[in-house]
C-alpha cells in the first residue's frame, strides 16, 4: 500500500511539472506575441512617419521644379489699380497650353522670359540714389521681367584676405590684392512672385511674426519689387558692433544679432536696398568665411 500511495504523489507530481511547463511556455509564446507585435507597430508608425516624409519632399520638389519649368514661358500681365503694370506684386495669367517657350507678353514688350540662365534679377525702375531709370544694367521692368531670380550664383565672390604687416607700425597694414578666400554669394535664390505662395522670411526663429528686438513683428517678405537675392560685389563695411573684423577683413557677427536685425530689416525695404547699391555701409552681413 506505501508504494501504491508513494507512485500516485509521484505522478502527481509529474503533472504539476507539465502544467507548469506548459504555462510557462504560454508565458513565452504571449512575450514573444507582445514583443512582435510592438515591433510591428513601431515599424509601422516609423513607415508611415517616413511616407509621410517623402510625400511632402516630393510635393516640394514637384513645386520647385514646376516653377523653374513655367519660367520658360511669359504670363502675361492682369494689371490691376492696386500694382503698376512693370511691378512684380502684379498679377499674372497662367501660360496657356500654346505659350511659346521663350516668349514675351504682346502688350508688354519688357514681359518676356529669361532667355539665359544668368542667376541675374532686374533692378526696380524707381530712380532711387542716382540709380538709373534704364539702361543696360536696369532694362525697362522691374524684377520679374525677363530675369532668372530663382537661380543662384555658381560659387560667392572672391575676396582679399587682409594682411596685417608687422602690426602697430603706421602704413603696414595693406590688402595684398590677392583673392585668396570667398566672400559672399552675390545672387542667392528667391522662388517668390506674384502667383505662387512662397515668400522669404527674414528670420527663421521668428515666422509667427512675434516682436522682437523692439522691432514691428515683420517676418516675411511681402513686397517682391524688392530684389533682396540680389547684392552688390562690395563687402559690407559696417562699424560699430557690426564692424569689419581687423584680422580677416570679415564682418564682425559680435553683439551684432539686434543690429544685424535691424540692419536686415532695412535691407527688405526698397530705399535700403537702393541705398546699399551705392553705400557699402548700408549692407548687412550676407558673409560666409570659407577660407
Amino acid at each position: 500500500m506505501s508504494m501504491n500511495k508513494l507512485y500516485r504523489q509521484s505522478y502527481r507530481g509529474n503533472a504539476l511539472i507539465l502544467v507548469v511547463g506548459i504555462l510557462v511556455l504560454l508565458v513565452l509564446v504571449a512575450t514573444a506575441f507582445i514583443t512582435k507585435t510592438q515591433s510591428g507597430r513601431a515599424t509601422a508608425i516609423a513607415q508611415r512617419d517616413s511616407s509621410m516624409l517623402t510625400d511632402r519632399s516630393n510635393t516640394i520638389h514637384r513645386e520647385i521644379a514646376d516653377e523653374i519649368a513655367q519660367s520658360l514661358f511669359a504670363k502675361n500681365i492682369a494689371a490691376t489699380f492696386e500694382a503698376p503694370a512693370n511691378s512684380a506684386n502684379t498679377r499674372r495669367v497662367a501660360s496657356g497650353i500654346a505659350a511659346q517657350r521663350y516668349g514675351h507678353d504682346p502688350r508688354y514688350p519688357y514681359n518676356h522670359a529669361p532667355y539665359a540662365v544668368i542667376p541675374w534679377t532686374n533692378p526696380p525702375d524707381n530712380v532711387i540714389l542716382g540709380i538709373p531709370a534704364i539702361g543696360p544694367d536696369n532694362p525697362l521692368g522691374g524684377p520679374s521681367f525677363g530675369d532668372a531670380r530663382w537661380l543662384r550664383d555658381t560659387e560667392p565672390q572672391r575676396a582679399d584676405i587682409i594682411d596685417y604687416v608687422n602690426q602697430g607700425v603706421s602704413g603696414w597694414n595693406f590688402v595684398d590684392g590677392t583673392p585668396e578666400t570667398f566672400s559672399h554669394w552675390q545672387h542667392m535664390t528667391n522662388l517668390s512672385r506674384s502667383g505662387n505662395a512662397w515668400r522669404i522670411v527674414k528670420d527663421i526663429s521668428n515666422v509667427t511674426g512675434e516682436a522682437s528686438f523692439g522691432l514691428s513683428p515683420t517676418p516675411i517678405v511681402v513686397d517682391l519689387d524688392i530684389p533682396i537675392e540680389q547684392w552688390p560685389s562690395f563687402r559690407p563695411t559696417r562699424g560699430g558692433a557690426l564692424a569689419v573684423n581687423t584680422s580677416t577683413g570679415f564682418p564682425s557677427l559680435l553683439n551684432g544679432g539686434a543690429a544685424n536685425f535691424n540692419l536686415w530689416r532695412q535691407w527688405t525695404t526698397l530705399n535700403g536696398w537702393a541705398a546699399g547699391q551705392l553705400n557699402s555701409d548700408q549692407l548687412p552681413h550676407n558673409f560666409l568665411n570659407l577660407s
